[in-house]
Formats: structure tokens, sequence, C-alpha cells
């Protein structure tokens, strides 16, 4: 999916990039954010004129992109798109529309010039028209790094020739008001909304005030809330070297479990990754911390408080039975199998007098055909919760549940074989046929 960027006529550049020495007038250069998602900023014309008879290109708007996130691919040699409206004052003054894209660090240097100081083909009329402009990139793909942006120059460019009277007088239509996009023409001359195009799907990192707000934390004052949540982050030895990605992963996990952070300070989530790290998890895998979650929420643990004693209890508990706390699919193992007794685990220090010798391996399943015939490239293993039940007769039935993005899931289907293991165990403990399958979404 390609990348479009919109030229709104208000908004701050957050780095102020020297223009590219192709411009040979910057006189009425201004500097603006360039957005993906249009902000509704008014339609503006930007008008220059001089009485310079020379051929040359004159910019009018520079407008830099947020930071990109780092490690993604400028692709050389692709497909380059512009669309704007724009005049020439006289048909004397021979005026053309002209780009050009670079990439650009926080510090300012040049890391790639994406796209030369290019006019296009087709001459401005002396009304507002829609003018298409293509271009192919430079060759060589480019590696972006922390504070990369994209800088886009917009401008016009024409030699006027023995017109002094006329000179380079151009504008051009900028904005993001209108609901609809410039269509890829030349013509037209409804005050649609311009824009640049480049064929990269670019990402940017999450920002964390938006994180915040996203979550109904009232973010008054930014600098206390934000530092004292990286401050907490830091002190557990998280490289905060992109501090968005660290709150934002954070705040990302409370929102995936419905957690209200409505006071910023206290971070209820913080302080579980406290008791996390204390506990010898790793920081930077978060996919932890929502199973350990879903087995609090699962024992009735309230996970307002996240150093709830009776979580850290689980914990411990698990800990002492061998079980390793880096591997936290293995707890739900633990309560399944006391669960498949019956018992409700709401006091989780009765692990270790319930359970006795959890040596044992995890679950695992495989899955036959009608046939007989094993399917898939191997076993699901991705089992976040199983329970077994029998009765009188001896026949008896066994669920479980699974993420549906495994790539094995699509082997489940009504009516084929299950054969349930347990990891190290020759012989299946559930042998049945798929009955009800059903797919739960978690907000």
């Amino acid at each position: 999916m390609a990348t479009r960027f919109y030229l709104p006529s208000t908004g701050a550049a957050a780095i102020s990039p020297n223009p590219d020495a192709a411009w040979e007038d910057v006189s009425i250069l201004a500097r603006l954010a360039a957005v993906t998602t249009k902000i509704a900023s008014a339609m503006s014309t930007v008008a220059f004129g001089d009485s310079n008879t020379s051929d040359m290109d004159v910019l009018l708007r520079q407008y830099v992109s947020a930071a990109l996130t780092p490690g993604q691919t400028i692709t050389g040699g692709q497909a380059l798109k512009f669309q704007i409206r724009g005049l020439e004052a006289a048909a004397e003054c021979n005026m053309l529309t002209a780009l050009g894209v670079r990439v650009i660090n926080d510090d300012l240097s040049v890391k790639k010039t994406v796209l030369a100081v290019t006019r296009d083909g087709l001459e401005l009329d002396t009304s507002l028209t829609n003018r298409q402009f293509t271009a192919t990139s430079a060759a060589g793909n480019y590696t972006t790094i922390a504070g990369d942006r994209i800088v886009i120059e917009i401008g016009t460019g024409g030699d006027p020739g023995s017109f002094p009277a006329t000179g380079h007088d151009s504008s051009l239509r900028i904005g993001d008001a209108s609901g609809s996009d410039l269509p890829e023409s030349d013509g037209g001359t409804d005050d649609y909304n311009p824009w640049v195009e480049l064929a990269d799907t670019l990402t940017y990192p999450p920002t964390p005030i938006s994180a915040t707000e996203s979550l109904g934390i009232n973010v008054t004052d930014a600098k206390s809330t934000l530092v004292a949540a990286l401050s907490r982050t830091e002190s557990l030895s998280i490289n905060v070297t992109d501090a968005t990605s660290a709150l934002s992963a954070i705040l990302a996990v409370a929102e995936s479990l419905g957690i209200n952070i409505t006071d910023a300070s206290a971070l209820s989530v913080v302080q579980f990754i406290v008791a996390a790290d204390s506990l010898g998890i790793n920081i930077s895998e978060s996919s932890e911390y929502l199973v350990l979650l879903e087995v609090a929420e699962s024992l009735g643990v309230n996970i307002t408080d996240l150093v709830d004693s009776t979580l850290l209890a689980l914990v411990a508990s698990t800990e002492s039975l061998g079980i390793n706390i880096t591997d936290a699919s293995q707890i739900i193992v633990v309560i399944t199998a006391t669960e498949s007794f019956g018992i409700n685990v709401t006091d989780a220090s009765l692990l270790a007098s319930i359970i006795g010798d959890t040596s044992a391996g995890r679950l695992y399943i495989e899955v036959y055909d009608s046939a007989g015939n094993l399917l898939g490239a191997g076993p699901i293993f991705n089992i976040t919760s199983a329970k077994t039940s029998e009765r009188l007769d001896r026949l008896g039935d066994f669920e479980f549940r699974m993420m549906a993005t495994d790539e094995r899931a699509e082997l489940l289907a009504q009516g084929r074989e299950i054969r349930v293991y347990r990891e190290g165990e020759t012989d299946p403990i559930f042998t049945g046929f798929i009955g009800d399958i059903s797919t739960e979404v978690t907000p």
C-alpha cells in the first residue's frame, strides 16, 4: 500500500532542513508538516512573482514528515506521484510544477535524495488547474535510521525568456480541507486536496501522548506524566532511546486488557512490570504479560492492582514447582490441570499441594482426516487453555482454546479427529472427533 502525504496550509515542521541547492529562488520558502491523515487546514493559494527572465526553479513550500520507524526500506526506482492545482500569470511565463523529495535526519543531514528537483512536462494554465506529475525515484534502496524524515519540496520552474514583465509569476494551491483528493489527471478546477505519494508503505513509531489520551488519560502536564512513566521503565533497565515505543507498548498491554488507566502517575501496568521484572521476566516480551494477566483474570484476581498478592503467589508457586516463568503458557497448563478436577483455583498458594509434580510437558494436539492421515506440518502447541470432563459411561469431552491467528487453526474442522498428547509421552491422553467450533473476539 502506498503512502500519501497531504500538503496542509498550517502546522509547523519539526525540523528546518536546508532547501535542495537546485532551487534557485527560496525567497518565499515556508516550512510545514507533511501529514498522512488530513487535518482540514484551509485551502490557500501561494503566489510568487518576479521580473527575472532566467530559466530557474522557485521553491514555494517545504513539507517535513513525522519521524519514520527505523529499519524500513525506502525503495529505489519506485513510482512517485504528485497532484496539485497551479497557474502561471501569463502564457509567456512558461511555468511548470516542480517537485523534490529527500530523506533528511533530525541532525539535518541528507540521507537519501529520493527525487532530485524535477519539473512536470505540461505547462500550467492561466487559471488554477489540476496537474498530474509522475516520476521514478533515484536508484538504490535506503534503510531508515532513528530520526529520519521524508522532506517534500514543491514549487514551480520555467524560462520566461524575453518577458520580464511577467517573469516567473505563478501560484500553487495547498490545504486539505476538502472531502476529496485531486484525481490523477491533468485538467479540472475542483478545489480538492493536493498530495504527494510514494509507492512504499511507510510507518511511524507510536507517540506516547496520543496513546495515553486514547486510554482516557488527560495529559495536561505532559512533562510530569511522561517523565514519571519513563523513569519507571528506565529503572527496569529498559532502553528508552525511543521513548515513544516503550510507553506505548506498556499502554497497549493495558488497553488490550480493558484496563482504564485514569491515573497515569500510578500506572498499574508499570507496577506489574516491576513485579514481573523482579521475577526475571524479560521486559521486552509484552506477550508474556498478557498471558500472566489472563491467568490472573481467570483466577478472579482484580487486575486494577497488578501486584496483587494472589498473582505473585501464583507465580511463586509455579516457580517452586520448577515451571520456568519465562514460558508463561505453562501456567495455564497448571491451572487447567486443577480445573479439570473441578477445583476452583481462587487461592494460588494451594497450587503446590494440589498439583504435586508438574515436571510433565505441555499439551499438544494432532489433527487427522477421516482416513486417519495426519494433517499439517506439525502439531498444535499454541494452546492457551484446556479442560476435560468424564461421564459415568466413560465417554468424555475435551475443550481447548488457541489463538485464531495460529497458522494451524485452519486444520480444525468438524468431524476431524484430534489426539491430545502430553509432551514427553507416547500415548494420547484424549482422542475424539471435533464437534463445535467457535471464534471469540477479545476487545
